[in-house]
C-alpha cells in the first residue's frame, strides 16, 4: 500500500518508499510533486479534471470536515491494451506533525484481484466501496491476503474469521459479490451490478455484532452453500437453473439478517413484537425475509428479471430461509434440494477445521449465555444450556452430534457422495468432542 502526506495546497510533504518510487515511475524525477499531478495519471468518474477533483477533496476534508474521503480511480494498463485496474484512494484530514498545519493523509491500494482485469469485472466492487458508510475512519484493505483467501473459496474447509479480518470486516459483501460475479450469474440473470453491490453492503450493515449470528456467520454459510452446490453435487443433482442458484446464494446472505441474538423461543416467551407480528411462527426467519426484501425494494438489482422468474426466486428464498428454523429440522430432514443446501450450510462450522469449529462453538455458547442473562433479568426461566453459572453447549456437543449433526451429514453424503469430505470433517470434530468427554469422565472418577 502507498502512503502519502500532502499539505492543504496539495504539495507532497512525505511518502513511504514504495509510494515515492511509484510517483517517480509515473511522473518522472522532480523536486516536488503535487496531489493533482498524481491524480492526473488515472481516470475518475464524472469527467472532472485532476484540479477539480482536488477541489472536491479539499472541500470535503477541510471545509465539511468529513472523517474520510474515498476516491476510486481507473488505471489503464500500458503493457496490456484493453486491460485496466481500479485503485482506491482513502484520505483523512490531520495536522502536519512538523508544522502543526492542516494536512492530508492519503493511502492508495489496488482493489482488483490481480494486476489487471477487464473493466466489467471491477465496476461492481467499486460501487460497493463508494456506497459503504461503515467504519469510514479506517482504511479498507483489499490486498494479496484477500486474493489468496478467495482463491481457496472452494476448499471443503475454510476460515471465515480470517476472511473477515483481511476484508476489513466486510466478509459477506465481498464474498457474495465475488461468487455471483465469478460464476457469471450477474450477467446471465441480468442483475444490476451497482444495485447488487449496494444491497449487499446494506445487508451486511444490518447484521448486528452478535457473538455468533453476525455477518461473518452469514458469509460462512454463503460459502458453505457455494461448495455444496458446486462440489457436493447438490446443484447438479437438483438440475439447478440459474434462478435456483441465485436464490440459494441470496437465501444464505439474508438468512439471519437483523438477528436479535436470541432464539425464537425467547421472542415468544418475552412477547417480543416479532413474535406478535408473526403469530409465534418462526418470528426470526419471517423477519429476516421481510426486512431483507424491503432492502431489495430500495436497491432493486432484480428489476431487469422477468416477472415469472422474480416470483419464482422469491418463493425459493422464502422456502429456504424458513427451513433454517431449528424447529423445522426433522421435518425437512428428508428433503435434498436447495433447501437442504442452506440447512447443511447453516451448520457448516461442524465441518470446519477443529480450531475454527471450536471458535464458532465458543461464540454460540456466549450468545446463549447472554440470552440466559436476559431471561434471568426478565424473570423468565433460564433455558437449558444458557445459564453461564452451569455447563453450556461446549459440554454437550457429543449429544448434539449424535442427534442432529451425524444423521444430517450421513444422509447428505449417502445421497450425494460428493459431500463425503464434509461428513469426514464432521466425524473428525465428533471424535475431538468424544475424546474431551472421555477425559472429563476420567477426571471425575474418584481416586
Amino acid at each position: 500500500m502507498f502512503q502519502f502526506l500532502f499539505d492543504a495546497q496539495g504539495q507532497l510533504l512525505a511518502a513511504n518508499k514504495r509510494a515515492k518510487n511509484n510517483m517517480r515511475e509515473h511522473l518522472g524525477e522532480h523536486k516536488t510533486y503535487t496531489l493533482p499531478q498524481y491524480l492526473a495519471i488515472g481516470q475518475c468518474d464524472g469527467g472532472l479534471s485532476a484540479e477539480q477533483i482536488f477541489a472536491v477533496i479539499s472541500n470535503a476534508i477541510f471545509v465539511n470536515r468529513e472523517p474520510c474521503f474515498r476516491l476510486p480511480q481507473l488505471r489503464y494498463s500500458k503493457r496490456r491494451p484493453g486491460k485496466c485496474r481500479w485503485v482506491l484512494y482513502e484520505m483523512w484530514g490531520m495536522d502536519d506533525p512538523v508544522t502543526g498545519l492542516p494536512a492530508l493523509l492519503v493511502t492508495e491500494q489496488n482493489i482488483t484481484q490481480g494486476a489487471s482485469v477487464a473493466l466489467e469485472d471491477v465496476e461492481g466492487l467499486r460501487d460497493a466501496l463508494l456506497t459503504s458508510s461503515s467504519n469510514m475512519h479506517a482504511p479498507l484493505f483489499l490486498d494479496e491476503q484477500l486474493e489468496a483467501l478467495l482463491a481457496r473459496v472452494e476448499d471443503w474447509q475454510f476460515d471465515s474469521f480470517k476472511l473477515a479480518a483481511v476484508s476489513g470486516n466486510r466478509p459477506l459483501s465481498v464474498l457474495a459479490f465475488f461468487l455471483l460475479k465469478r460464476s457469471n450469474l450477474v450477467k446471465r440473470c441480468g442483475l444490476d451490478e451497482g444495485r447488487l453491490a449496494r444491497w449487499l453492503v446494506r445487508l451486511e450493515q444490518g447484521y448486528p455484532p452478535n457473538p455468533y449470528h453476525n455477518r461473518t456467520h452469514a458469509a460462512d454459510v454463503t460459502r458453505n452453500v457455494h461448495v455444496l452446490l458446486t462440489r457436493g453435487g447438490l446443484g447438479a443433482a437438483a438440475a439447478a437453473d440459474d434462478i435456483s442458484t441465485v436464490a440459494a446464494y441470496m437465501a444464505a446472505v439474508v438468512h439471519d439478517f437483523e438477528h436479535r441474538g436470541v432464539n425464537n423461543d425467547f421472542l415468544v416467551r418475552s412477547g417480543d413484537a416479532l413474535a406478535l407480528l408473526y403469530n409465534d411462527h418462526s418470528p426470526h426467519e419471517n423477519h429476516h425475509l421481510a426486512a431483507s426484501w424491503g432492502a431489495l425494494v430500495e436497491h432493486d438489482f432484480l428489476r431487469g428479471m422477468p416477472r415469472a422468474s422474480r416470483e419464482l426466486l422469491r418463493r425459493l428464498i422464502i422456502d429456504m430461509v424458513l427451513a433454517t428454523d431449528m424447529k423445522q429440522h426433522f421435518a425437512i430432514h428428508g428433503l435434498f434440494q436447495s433447501k437442504m443446501a442452506l440447512k447443511a450450510g447453516d451448520l457448516g462450522h461442524l465441518a470446519a477445521p477443529r480450531e475454527v469449529h471450536k471458535r464458532w462453538v465458543a461464540a454460540l455458547e456466549e450468545e446463549n449465555f447472554r440470552q440466559g442473562d436476559r431471561e434471568r433479568a426478565a424473570g423468565l426461566a433460564v433455558s437449558p444450556l444458557m445459564d453461564r453459572t452451569k455447563q453450556g453447549i461446549s459440554r454437550s456437543q457429543v449429544g448434539f452430534f449424535d442427534i442432529v449433526a451425524l444423521p444430517l451429514y450421513t444422509s447428505l453424503a449417502q445421497r450425494f457422495p460428493g459431500c463425503r469430505p464434509m461428513l469426514e470433517a464432521v466425524l473428525d470434530n465428533y471424535a475431538m468432542w468424544k475424546e474431551q468427554e472421555q477425559q472429563q469422565q476420567q477426571q471425575q472418577r474418584p481416586g
